[in-house]
């Protein structure tokens, strides 16, 4: 049985081919080991506040470790302008994951305060710290005239890197573990959800309607912007109380708002009509949306001032 689920999941892998996709497959294969530990330490605030390590949790940090370095130089090598052949920064082992990686993402796209909630069902946890992270929290330190971030995650894996079994009391607990696995989990966030458009027959989204991204473990927040008022009242809409703390946006297409400003509202916007299976004739607004990423930029940037 162990050997066909093992075909299974190789079987998983071979018929994958982006990026996204494998780094998802390695990440709930972590994921797993995760919640299978919870059910053998309890997720709790008595266990985190004692700090209650192990060799798993140590080997757990190692391995979202691991995908963290590899997919920080990818999102880090898609940000940046390479115009020479022998361009140093396009040689991997040449950049630091989190000196150089992680904080060029960090400041283009004001990331310090975005939060990852820690949903897992079998935990107990009600201590805010425990049930909210923000994994692009840092500190800076100066060396050799120039800021590197610190954070509390990767201090963990540098020393179980480096000095394993003597870091393991301090370092290989249930904090530390949650923590580097939401930075992963908002890492293949960013790297995997792609621009996408849908229309919905309705005015303005309610909560339900939002997009979710989410696993076992973790979800991301996300904040709306499809407000016909503040198109109309021109609503600086960078200064919505809690966009820091989101990391997906959904807000009307570009090419709508200007239908919204042309027509100073959207009672005379495209109409679709349907029939109901009672014959009753109904008209719906036809609203189109767009779901991305939050990376600071303007919300909407060719609204008329």
């Amino acid at each position: 049985m162990a050997s066909e689920s093992l075909y299974l999941r190789v079987r998983k892998e071979q018929i994958v081919n982006k990026k996204s996709d494998l780094y998802r497959v390695s990440y709930e294969e972590i994921e797993k080991q995760i919640i299978d530990l919870s059910y053998d330490i309890s997720f709790d605030d008595i266990n985190f506040d004692s700090g209650v390590h192990s060799l798993k949790i140590a080997n757990l940090i190692l391995g979202c470790a691991r995908q963290i370095e590899s997919i920080s130089k990818d999102l880090y090598f898609d940000s940046i302008d390479l115009k020479f052949e022998n361009d140093e920064r396009k040689k991997r082992d040449k950049v630091y994951y989190d000196y150089d990686c992680l904080y060029k993402i960090l400041t283009d796209w004001d990331l310090e305060n975005r939060e990852v909630n820690f949903i897992l069902m079998s935990a107990t946890v009600s201590k805010s710290e425990y049930k909210i992270y923000k994994p692009f929290k840092h500190t800076l330190k100066k060396k050799n005239k120039k800021d590197y971030p610190l954070y509390t995650w990767n201090e963990a894996y540098q020393a179980l890197k480096h000095d394993y079994l003597e870091s393991i009391t301090q370092y290989a607990n249930l904090y530390n573990l949650v923590s580097i696995a939401s930075m992963l989990f908002l890492l293949i966030g960013y790297y995997s959800i792609s621009e996408q458009a849908r229309i919905i027959r309705k005015p303005e989204l309610e909560e339900s309607d939002l997009f979710v991204y989410k696993s076992r473990l973790f979800s991301l927040n996300t904040v709306s912007f499809c407000k016909v008022s503040n198109i109309l009242n021109k609503i600086d809409l960078r200064q919505k109380s809690g966009i820091d703390e989101c990391s997906i946006i959904v807000k009307y297409t570009d090419e709508f708002v200007r239908k919204i400003e042309t027509q100073d509202g959207i009672s005379s916007v495209t109409f679709q009509v349907s029939q109901s299976p009672e014959g009753k004739i109904e008209q719906f607004e036809e609203v189109e949306y767009e779901i991305l990423l939050n990376k600071g930029q303007e919300i909407y940037p060719n609204l008329s001032k």
